[in-house]
């Protein structure tokens, strides 16, 4: 396997990160547990091997085995960055030492090559160093005793129902003393904090067209799960992925973009990149509004996400056109123009193509790239936002940040009507993703390394102010 430069060095950076926190799940527990025991934190590194017993092979064959909990590592990457970098199974042998099971490919090896690929362990079961295992014991039989009252993944503080124009901002690193996430309710008038909601890791949110409900998927249990929240009163309602053996985070670091969407009837709420072992792809889980419950079957398609390909997905086929595309630039945002059957599509080098949805056949626009290595990348792959009736698109304009804290340092602003360049919005710092008001009066960026959201007055194209909101602010959504 061969890995891309700037991967191994993060890989090598990341490797001095230390174990903060382990959460521990299955072999009969109600509630996952959390582990913050000093000792048994120093001998769980995600990327050492001190919890296995190296003096003696894997076994030929798998045990037999009652019991097998889940064992997660979250690793401090950096200030407010923990992040979940390995999953291991544990299982207790009553007449001598336990077995520890490296996740092989298709068993959640997916999370773990991104730490560390054991070579001759991955995908076999090993035995547990005894002093490992004497720590881990010690930690479930404590847990065992509070694991039926663990609380609430999702917590909501003070709460004041939303108005129209507020903004829901999503904070995957809001928290420096207990590293977790949160949903921030912002009033950009006030620039007043209105409400918020603790999330778990890695999350991701969507709203439904009437604002009535924020849906958050997180994945601070074994399985991860979704959180319905009613935004009248700030209760929320937990729904379990039942047939979800390992949650795999989509993203590392700052999430590019939401894989939620609901329905423009309310009616359904769509999440793409729902992984389980068995199935590791593109696969798109449907929850019933109405009924509160998931469908029981769900999409799977190719994984084309890294492609340049359009792809259109029905719950019977999957229609692929592959854009024209020179040198190394794929596809940065798609949208419907007004009419509805002709998709514009944006290159990565600011390019844009009109595609025929019915014929699909692509036709070049006079907003042309220069499709060059070191060119292709300076659209992020994010749905940009848009005016009102559709005519004019904002395009953040890079290149992205080498810390991986912004992707944009200004606003090309495109007429898609005669499709042509019209006078470009530079912001006083660097922002990350964007979104516009319902109206289109107005555009927020969140400009996470500065703790801050940029509003962008779109009729006088300039910056007004910014609204100082939690750790990291990384993406936002306006209440209707």
């Amino acid at each position: 396997m061969k890995l891309p430069f700037a991967f191994l060095l993060a890989a090598a950076i990341w490797a001095k990160a230390p174990t903060v926190r382990i959460t521990i799940a299955g072999g009969g527990l109600t509630n996952s547990i959390e582990v913050t025991d000093p000792q048994l934190l120093s001998i769980s590194h995600a990327w050492g091997s001190e919890f296995l017993d190296a003096s003696r092979d894997p076994l030929a064959e798998a045990p037999e085995v009652k019991l097998r909990y889940e064992i997660s590592f979250h690793s401090q990457i950096d200030l407010n960055d923990v992040r979940k970098t390995c999953v291991i199974y544990y299982s207790p042998n009553p007449s001598g030492q336990g077995f520890i099971y490296l996740p092989g490919k298709g068993t959640g090896w997916y999370l773990n090559a991104g730490t560390i690929i054991r070579q001759g362990r991955d995908g076999k079961w090993s035995y547990a160093s005894p002093a490992w295992e004497a720590l881990i014991k010690a930690a479930i039989a404590r847990g065992s005793v509070l694991s039926g009252s663990a609380p609430p993944e999702v917590v909501i503080d003070e709460w004041t129902k939303p108005q129209a124009g507020w903004l829901y901002v999503l904070d995957p690193r809001s928290e420096s003393d207990h590293p977790g996430s949160r949903v921030w309710l912002v009033d950009p008038e006030t620039a007043k904090v209105m409400g918020s909601v603790h999330a778990g890791y890695d999350p991701d949110f969507a709203l439904s067209p009437d604002g009535r409900w924020l849906y958050i998927l997180s994945g601070e249990r074994d399985s991860g799960e979704l959180s319905v929240v009613d935004t009248v009163d700030g209760k929320a309602r937990r729904v379990a992925f039942s047939d979800r053996v390992l949650y795999q985070p989509w993203y590392q670091g700052l999430p590019p973009y939401s894989r939620m969407a609901v329905s423009p009837d309310g009616i359904s709420l769509w999440i793409l990149d729902v992984f389980t072992p068995d199935k590791i792809g593109n696969q798109l889980r449907v929850f019933d509004t109405r009924s509160g419950c998931f469908l029981p079957d769900a999409l799977t398609t190719n994984d084309a996400v890294a492609t340049n390909n359009v792809q259109f997905v029905a719950w019977d086929a999957a229609i692929i056109a592959r854009l024209p595309r020179p040198g190394s630039c794929g596809v940065a945002d798609g949208f419907m123009l007004p009419g509805g059957r002709t998709l514009a599509i944006v290159r990565t080098d600011g390019a844009i193509y009109q595609m025929d949805t019915i014929t699909r056949e692509f036709h070049p626009t006079a907003i042309t790239g220069n499709c060059t290595r070191s060119e292709s990348g300076l659209v992020f792959r994010f749905p940009w936002p848009r005016s009102a009736d559709g005519g004019t698109v904002y395009l953040g304009y890079g290149p992205p940040e080498p810390d991986g804290m912004a992707t944009s340092h200004e606003f090309r602003v495109i007429d898609t009507t005669a499709w042509k360049a019209l006078r470009s919005i530079r912001t006083s710092t660097s922002f990350w993703s964007a979104v516009a008001s319902r109206d289109g009066a107005m555009i927020y960026a969140p400009a996470p390394r500065d703790h801050s959201v940029l509003v962008i007055d779109t009729a006088a194209r300039q910056e007004k102010h910014a609204l100082r909101v939690g750790q990291t602010p990384a993406l936002a959504l306006v209440a209707p």
